[in-house]
Parts: C-alpha cells; sequence; structure tokens
C-alpha cells in the first residue's frame, strides 16, 4: 500500500470518525428541535440557540472539509457527499422545523398584540361613552391596575377629564345667562304689571269722566229738545223717490190717499219716501 493510500486511509478514517460526531451533533439537535415549544421569549431564544448550534456544527465541518480536500483532490466528492448530505438534513431541520415553529411564534405574537390593541381599544371606547362624572369614576374603578398605565387609556382618560370640565364650565355659563335672562324677564313683567296698572287707572279714570260728560251731554241734549219741543206738532208727510217704483194705485199721486194712508200708520210705500217733518203750530 503506496503512502498515500495509507494517507488517505487514515484521512478516511478521521473523516469518517468526524462525521459519525457531527451525525450525533445533527440527530440531537434535531430531537432537540422536535421537542421544543416556543412558547414565550425563553423558549424563543433557545430556538435561536438551536439554529448557532447548527450553523457552528456547520462551520466546524467545512472547516476539515476544506482541509481534508485540498492535498487530496480524489477524495473530494466523495467528502462532498458525505458533508452535504448531513448538511442538507440540518437545513432541512432549519427550515422545516425550527423555521416554522419561530414563525408560528411571530404570528402569535402578533395575533396577541392585534387582540390587546382591540382590548385596549374598547376601554377607551367605554370610557367616552360615559355621560356623568359618576358613570366614569364607576368605569374608572373596573379598570386593571396594568390597564390604568397605558399611555394610550391615560391619555383618553385625561380628555374626558377635560371634557366634563368644559362640559361644566359652560353649563354654570348656561345657568348664569339663563338666571339673568330670568331676572330680566321678572323686571320686565314687574315694569310692564306697572305699566298696566297706571294704564288702566288712567282708562278707568278717563271713562268715569267721559260717562259723566256724556251724562251731562244727554241732560242737556233732553233740555235743548224739551225746549225745542214746546209748541211743535210732529206729522207724517211724503216725497216721490223713484216713479217708476211706486204700485199703480198710487200712480198720478193722490194726495188725500197717501196721507190716509200715512195717518193709518203706513210707513213704507214702493216709490215714496214717507218721513216725519216738523212744524209749528
Amino acid at each position: 500500500m503506496s503512502e498515500l493510500q495509507i494517507s488517505t486511509q487514515k484521512i478516511k478514517e478521521k473523516v469518517e470518525i468526524h462525521q459519525l460526531e457531527f451525525t450525533n451533533i445533527i440527530n440531537n439537535l434535531e430531537k432537540e428541535s422536535k421537542d421544543l415549544k416556543i412558547i414565550d421569549s425563553e423558549s424563543f431564544e433557545n430556538a435561536n440557540c438551536l439554529k448557532n448550534k447548527l450553523k457552528e456544527a456547520y462551520k466546524t465541518y467545512e472547516i476539515l472539509r476544506t482541509e481534508t480536500v485540498k492535498p487530496f483532490n480524489d477524495f473530494v466528492s466523495w467528502i462532498n457527499n458525505c458533508i452535504l448530505t448531513v448538511t442538507k438534513k440540518g437545513k432541512e431541520i432549519e427550515k422545516t422545523i425550527l423555521d416554522m415553529k419561530i414563525l408560528d411564534y411571530k404570528n402569535e405574537m402578533r395575533n396577541k398584540q392585534i387582540e390587546e390593541n382591540n382590548r385596549i381599544g374598547d376601554i377607551i371606547d367605554n370610557i367616552n361613552k360615559c355621560e356623568t362624572t359618576k358613570d366614569f369614576k364607576e368605569y374608572l374603578g373596573k379598570i386593571d391596575i396594568k390597564d390604568q398605565k397605558n399611555t394610550d387609556i391615560i391619555t383618553a382618560v385625561k380628555n374626558k377629564i377635560q371634557l366634563f370640565k368644559d362640559k361644566k364650565a359652560r353649563k354654570e355659563r348656561e345657568e348664569e345667562i339663563e338666571a339673568m335672562a330670568k331676572e330680566d324677564e321678572e323686571t320686565a313683567k314687574k315694569e310692564k304689571a306697572k305699566l298696566d296698572k297706571e294704564t288702566a287707572k288712567k282708562e278707568a279714570d278717563d271713562e268715569k269722566l267721559r260717562l259723566k260728560q256724556q251724562k251731562e251731554n244727554t241732560k242737556i241734549q233732553k233740555e235743548q229738545e224739551k225746549e225745542l219741543n214746546k209748541g211743535i206738532v210732529k206729522r207724517w208727510t211724503f216725497e216721490v223717490v223713484n216713479l217708476d217704483e211706486v204700485p199703480r194705485e198710487y200712480l198720478m199721486i193722490d194726495d188725500k190717499k197717501v196721507k190716509e194712508a200715512i195717518k193709518n200708520e203706513v210707513r213704507e210705500i214702493k216709490g215714496l219716501n214717507i218721513k216725519q217733518s216738523k212744524s209749528v203750530k
């Protein structure tokens, strides 16, 4: 056996020993990867550590491969096949097991964050829905201490407090304006009542004066009529208003007949205006 063959044989034995060691390492890492459950930050870190161990193993075995093939190109194909077979399985472990578990964990954390954001959003909505300070204080008492430290909830609470302050100030101002308006209205009512009373008194006084004056005028008028009626005889007479409307029996006015009718208390004859006239006796 030549020296090259002997050297090659030794290197082959050495590589086979390292391959066996590396295979054991890979198998152990495969078992750890399959048994790993990513449920928190610590297990998440363990997954990354396993990835680093695999990479370190690749690196170590790659160094061995490089050192071996340099003097013995005849063994390059065989050595590469050994290494690539093992590393392929390691990479499959990394991609199909560890990467998937890491991705699942990231998705789970993202979903939990979305749920948390929605929960915080519901708390903020409930804060904004509080109509009274009593309801607001009661709801704040129900919020967990942990949530009370949330910056978004703190901001919502501050905004709600300011809203209640503004609402209270606005209400006080409206009540003040309403009180002033009511006071002005009462003053106006009193002034109107006073004016109405004075007006009513004046109208009553004016009415009394008018009635008194009317009574006096009536008395004077009666006295004047009484004086005028002395020596006056009242008689009924007529005058033609519309001859076409005068009944036929009164055509070519029969003065005697008309006067006879008037004497008999006839007061309406078509075409005639029957009236009372005055004459001195």
